[in-house]
Order: C-alpha cells, then sequence, then structure tokens
C-alpha cells in the first residue's frame, strides 16, 4: 500500500472502510494496520482485472462487526451489533458493500438486479439493511419512496400490512427528514437508474445522498466531476439514525475517478454498555421482530380461532358486567393474541442487553 494513502486512512477514526472495484485476485491483500481486510474477489472473465469488494474493519471492534459468508459476487455483508449501533427496532444492522458493473461489461447480466433484490429480501426479515457503493446507477431526482393517497386506500380496499409497507416513507418523513432529494447530477437517468429507484422502492430502502448530513441540499457528485453514481441508501430505521453523512472532494489517494463517501453512525458509548450489564441484574429483553409481508399469510392462518370466538362471546355477553371492564379485557385478549401469534410466525430478535461480565 501507497505510504501517503495509509497515513491519510489511520488519520481518521474509521470503525470500518469498504472499497470496491478493488481489482484484486486471491493471491493479493491489504494490509492497514489495525485493521483486518475481508474479500469478494471477482472471478476474471477477460485479461484485465476487474470489479472486486474488500472491507476493513478496525481490530478494536472484532467482536461487534462480522462478515457474512459470500452468497454473491455483487455484495459483501458486514453486520453491525445493536450492543454497538443501536436502532430503535433493537435489531442489528447489516450492510450490503455493493458493486453493480455498468451495461456493457462482461460482468453485467440482465438478472443482476434481480439478483440485489434476492439479496436484500433476504436479509429485511432479520436486520436493518443499508446498501453502500457503486451502483452505476444515474437516478437525477427520481422518486426513490412510494406514498399513498388515503383516499385511493380505501376506495381500494387494500389489506393493511400492504397499506403499512407502501407507506412507510412516512416513517422518514415524521422523523424530519425530508422525502425530496437533491442531486446535482442533471443528466438523464440511464437504465440503471430506473431498476436501482425500483430497487428501492419494493425494499423501502432511501437514498441518503442529497438528503442527510453535510450533503443534505447539495446532492454532491461522486465520479468524474459530472455523475453521481456511488451511494448510501438505508432503511427507515437507519437513515434516521445516520448522525452524519458526507462526499469528500475528489482525492486520488482514495480512487482515480471517484470521490470518497463518509457516513457516520451514533455508537453506543462504553458506559451505555455497562449500564445494560448491570441494570439491576435485567434478564435479557428480546424484541418481536418485525413484520414480514412474506410471511402475512401464515399470520393469519396461525391466530387461534377458539380464543377469536371466546374473544367474542366475551363481547357479546355483557349481561351484569360493566362495559368499561368489557372493553379492558377485550383489549387485553386481543392484544395478547396477535402478540402471541406474532411471536410464533416472526420470532424474536436476540436479547439487547448483554450478560452480566464476572
Amino acid at each position: 500500500m501507497i505510504p501517503d494513502f495509509i497515513e491519510k486512512i489511520t488519520s481518521y477514526d474509521i470503525m470500518y472502510m469498504c472499497f470496491v472495484e478493488t481489482k484484486l485476485e486471491n493471491a493479493d491483500s491489504i494490509d492497514i494496520p489495525g485493521y483486518s481486510f475481508y474479500y469478494n474477489n471477482r472471478n476474471r472473465k477477460s485479461r484485465n482485472k476487474s470489479g472486486g469488494i474488500a472491507v476493513g474493519i478496525s481490530e478494536r471492534l472484532q467482536h461487534s462487526i462480522t462478515v457474512h459468508p459470500v452468497s454473491s459476487e455483487l455484495i459483501l455483508w458486514i453486520q453491525i451489533s445493536s450492543d454497538y449501533v443501536r436502532a430503535d427496532n433493537g435489531n442489528d444492522i447489516c450492510i450490503a458493500v455493493t458493486y453493480i458493473p455498468p451495461e456493457g461489461s462482461p460482468y453485467y447480466t440482465t438478472d443482476t438486479f434481480i439478483e440485489m433484490d434476492r439479496e436484500i429480501s433476504q436479509k429485511q426479515s432479520d436486520f436493518n439493511v443499508s446498501v453502500i457503493g457503486d451502483l452505476n446507477s444515474r437516478t437525477r431526482t427520481l422518486p426513490d419512496y412510494i406514498l399513498l393517497d388515503n383516499h385511493v386506500t380505501d376506495q381500494l380496499d387494500l389489506p393493511e400490512d400492504l397499506t403499512i409497507h407502501m407507506n412507510d416513507a412516512t416513517n422518514i418523513k415524521n422523523c424530519g427528514i425530508s422525502l425530496e432529494r437533491f442531486n446535482k447530477d442533471n443528466s438523464p437517468p440511464n437504465s440503471h437508474g430506473y431498476k436501482f429507484i425500483e430497487l428501492c422502492k419494493i425494499n423501502n430502502l432511501y437514498i441518503a445522498n442529497g438528503r442527510v448530513g453535510k450533503d443534505k441540499g447539495h446532492g454532491k457528485i461522486t465520479c468524474k466531476g459530472t455523475s453521481t453514481v456511488d451511494y448510501v441508501v438505508a432503511c427507515a430505521d437507519v437513515i434516521t439514525l445516520i448522525s452524519d453523512f458526507e462526499v469528500l472532494e475528489f482525492d486520488p489517494l482514495f480512487s482515480d475517478v471517484h470521490c470518497a463517501l463518509v457516513l457516520e453512525l451514533p455508537t453506543r458509548s462504553l458506559s451505555d454498555r455497562h449500564m445494560d450489564d448491570t441494570r439491576d441484574n435485567t434478564p435479557s429483553v428480546t424484541r418481536l421482530r418485525r413484520w414480514n409481508n412474506t410471511k402475512a399469510r401464515e399470520f393469519r392462518d396461525s391466530i387461534d380461532s377458539d380464543i377469536v370466538n371466546s374473544i367474542l362471546d366475551n363481547v357479546t355477553d355483557t349481561s351484569d358486567r360493566n362495559t368499561c371492564d368489557v372493553i379492558n379485557e377485550t383489549v387485553e385478549e386481543l392484544t395478547n393474541l396477535l402478540l402471541n401469534t406474532a411471536s410464533n410466525v416472526f420470532g424474536h430478535t436476540k436479547p439487547t442487553i448483554l450478560p452480566n461480565k464476572a
């Protein structure tokens, strides 16, 4: 590695660093003091090296960040423990470090974005998902979200779970993040751009560029001084957590044509984690996993019909009973029914309180 590059990298307090288009082969490696590196090298299809992904994780955080086994040439997944960075729902964050080849590349296929969608969908039931990397997608300011008109949804009588999924964008809006994003790349969207935007809409992922941090209201160019093709995108639980996002000025130490992206997430202090360890010997707390639309039918079919009938009987038979008491009992019974069904179908996250230390 170039000494100037190592000096510049180590001058930052970096939790993890991501490189795409590394053009590394299996015999190659990156050596930066204090970091362990993981790779997803691409099998060469021509004489020229191309693509490839590498992630460097600070040795101080080896117990907080893990790398998933490679399942696609497009992605290297890294998982950040909720013990270190905690979203409101308590789930770990899973980041897809990604490189999408441009159209015309021998490495690009028409199934590339389908493969991306499959990878993301498989993670979403267990993790808060984010995507970082070079997507070779020019999106201008195409909307990356869906907002339903309440009048239309009432007329269509859409299932409640579908309505909630399609109205997910209101979550970031309610947290003070504008749905409008800025982008200084005014070129028309390319084919990748349209597919990328559809990927975002389907999976409720939101582009951070031009929307949060120092890049809010700017949408700085990320490549060759003319285009924006490098992105950070995230689900609502992560984009609302971002403490800063910035597109750095071009530096040839980082890339031949791309600008570096800097993402900051709020970490839990040692004192916060220690409080979890010593909080009145409280047993580990688990949370229900978030709603998964693919299991909607299973959820419906798992609702105990005997309990439902019992609740209905309780509501209709109010003789000699206080109506207020009946309502309170009914609400409690319905709540327990839905929570128990969700527990059986979706399961729980791992404990969010660390075990006591010796």
